[in-house]
């Protein structure tokens, strides 16, 4: 047998594997679905120190909150100090591999690069956004965690966009969405979205326990004039998983377990929101 005879056969069954694996692939449940991930704040800039409140230009304060301390863990800074960038991020890096295992595609929208000034925290929220508009995704999760003046504050937010009656900044007080804040918005399909898939964030988070330990909905949804969700064109949720300034809520978020089951809780509701799409 010569060459040419061992050579179709061959060509003929890597064709035949490639169609297989494209059928396997459209077969996944995220095919041909684009989600934007948005790991909130970036790492400080190299005259800041490593800290809770993330660090970069534009966080949040504490107030003078206690800061929780957690010495040899791996998000941790070297005082033990988890940063919220460092938390969000892997939250989000768990999400995006469970997304592209199913088929999905992602688009990681943080740029590290920040101007330490309004307009440079403008600029680059700005940005991120852009960055999901450009790729056309269908949806776009925005991770935080959350932090307040009292240890007391505690719980899971969900906060949509508003555009309200300040133009959006970042960092602007969220409101309920029965106020008239959110009335210019309320009948757009991007609120109705947005909405449609915060619930079903919530019935994913509403459940996670972990060795018999849950953080809670603080309360209702939030409506919010922020930069990201405001300039993303598609559905776009902010979740703030937890209060770090919280001892029961940080102790949780510490856990490299409980952090993969807020990730798979969020990709939960994703397939939720594309499964009731097809109905």
């Amino acid at each position: 047998m010569n060459r040419n005879q061992f050579t179709i056969p061959f060509l003929l069954l890597i064709i035949i594997l490639s169609q297989c694996r494209e059928r396997a692939q459209e077969k996944l449940p995220l095919h041909g679905r684009i989600v934007a991930i948005e790991a909130g704040h970036e790492p400080p800039l190299p005259d800041q120190p490593c800290h809770t409140n993330g660090g970069g230009a534009g966080t949040s304060s504490f107030s003078g909150a206690v800061e929780l301390l957690y010495s040899g863990n791996t998000l941790a800074c070297p005082n033990g100090a988890i940063p919220e960038h460092a938390l969000n991020e892997d939250i989000a890096r768990k999400l995006q591999k469970l997304i592209e295992s199913a088929g999905g595609k992602t688009v990681w929208t943080r740029i590290e690069e920040i101007e330490p000034t309004p307009e440079g925290r403008m600029s680059n929220l700005k940005a991120r956004a852009e960055r999901a508009n450009q790729a056309k995704a269908d949806v776009l999760i925005d991770i935080h965690a959350n932090a307040g003046p009292s240890p007391d504050d505690s719980g899971y937010l969900l906060i949509v966009h508003c555009t309200g009656v300040d133009s959006i900044h970042e960092g602007n007080t969220p409101f309920n969405l029965e106020s008239s804040e959110c009335d210019p918005d309320r009948g757009t399909r991007k609120f109705k979205k947005s909405l449609e898939l915060a619930t079903k964030i919530d019935n994913r988070l509403s459940q996670l326990t972990y060795n018999g330990g849950q953080i809670s909905k603080k309360r209702d949804m939030y409506g919010a004039d922020f930069w990201l969700p405001g300039t993303a064109a598609m559905p776009t949720v902010l979740v703030e998983v937890g209060f770090m300034t919280n001892k029961h809520d940080m102790d949780l978020l510490a856990e490299e377990g409980y952090r993969q089951m807020v990730a798979q809780a969020l990709y939960r509701a994703v397939l939720d929101y594309f499964e009731s799409e097809k109905g």
